[in-house]
Formats: C-alpha cells, sequence, structure tokens
C-alpha cells in the first residue's frame, strides 16, 4: 500500500480514536479499506476476531455490482444492516473524502 493510501485509514482511525470510539470500531477504521484496496482477502481478517472482520466486510463494496449507482446502494444498504458500529465507521470516512475531492475534475465532485 502507497504511503499516501495509509494517511486516510490512519485518519479515520484517528476521528474514531478522538471521538471515543471503542477498539473494535478503531480498528475497522483503520482496515475499512483493506479488502477493496489490497490483496487482503476476508478470511485473514478473523486473525483481528469476528466483530472486526464483519465490520470490514460490511464497509467493503461488491465489485460484481458493476453499475456504480446500483454498487453504491448496495454499499449503503449492507452498512445499514450491519448496525450502528458500520455506520460509526463509515462517517468520518466521508469528510476525508470529500478533502480529496477537491482534486478531482468539477464533474467527478458533482458525481461524488
Amino acid at each position: 500500500m502507497p504511503v499516501k493510501t495509509v494517511k486516510h485509514p490512519i485518519a479515520v482511525g484517528e476521528l474514531l480514536t478522538d471521538d471515543g470510539q471503542p477498539p473494535t470500531v478503531v480498528v475497522a477504521g483503520l482496515l475499512h479499506d483493506a479488502l477493496e484496496d489490497t490483496d487482503v482477502m476476508p478470511a485473514e481478517l478473523h486473525h483481528f476476531g469476528p466483530d472486526i472482520a464483519r465490520l470490514v466486510e460490511a464497509l467493503t463494496q461488491d465489485t460484481a455490482i458493476v453499475n456504480y449507482r446500483e454498487r453504491k446502494a448496495a454499499l449503503r444498504r449492507q452498512i445499514l444492516d450491519a448496525g450502528p458500529e458500520a455506520a460509526i465507521v463509515c462517517s468520518p470516512t466521508r469528510p476525508r473524502k470529500l478533502q480529496s475531492a477537491e482534486h478531482r475534475s468539477k464533474h467527478r465532485r458533482m458525481a461524488h
């Protein structure tokens, strides 16, 4: 994972820590992009415990869904179905992604 890619999960983990979230939620925040951005397999997440693995899997897009809007809608359903902890992990990722959006074209920012 490139260094610039590591900054995002660390920032999410720091936000969750500053918010007083329990260690399970903080670790899930640190790992939330692991399945999408690395070659980590879902089974490997179980080294961190079943709760963390479940949260990270709930925060991972189903790449088999080709249509962007459908994939994002499925992700939102997954997060809601996984419960409040998944939503808590997801919440701080939005401002971080919006900050990175300022480097995108106007069309891509509007779509995001």
